[in-house]
């Protein structure tokens, strides 16, 4: 059997007082990371172009533009830290999500019933929205560590790399 595996999380997260722990919600209903980023099992082939887009995604330019940025070494040490607890939830989720629709994929072609069909649905949309989550933090971590000037810098940088694709 297959396996996408994500990185145990309960380690990372499951710390007192991580100040980057998630903590999300939706209209009344919690977000449970911890459960979202657990590894999903498929059978089933995935799929590039089921990865989950990045809505801003800011860390590949800090890291390559560190001194364009002039960041310093707090703001380095910062960016770090943030990436080493950050990282392995974007990872998890985006390998999770490649799982599920995988899954949803092959319950489709297979004319699985349609409950079972929509609960996987719902947790590919818990799962995104989760993602979604990660990446908002991401930005609001790095608008907080940064000046405003190297932040406004950044999102010119960011923006010109759109373009560009």
């Amino acid at each position: 059997m297959k396996s996408i595996y994500a990185v145990a999380l309960v380690a990372v997260f499951g710390l007192v007082g991580c100040q980057h722990a998630p903590q999300a919600t939706t209209q009344n209903k919690a977000i449970n990371f911890a459960e979202l980023t657990k590894p999903v099992e498929t059978n089933f082939p995935t799929y590039p172009q089921d990865a989950p887009m990045a809505i801003v995604e800011f860390m590949p330019i800090l890291v390559s533009q560190e001194k364009q940025l002039n960041l310093t070494p707090e703001q380095v040490k910062a960016i770090t830290e943030f990436r080493k607890t950050a990282m392995p939830v974007r990872m998890a989720l985006q390998n999770n999500l490649l799982a599920l629709r995988a899954n949803l994929r092959q319950a489709i072609l297979d004319n699985t019933p349609t409950a079972e069909r929509e609960a996987l649905m719902e947790q590919i949309n818990q799962t995104e929205l989760a993602h979604m989550k990660a990446r908002s933090r991401c930005a609001d971590f790095v608008r907080e560590t940064l000046s405003a000037e190297q932040f406004a810098q950044l999102v010119k940088l960011y923006q010109q790399k759109l373009q560009e694709k």
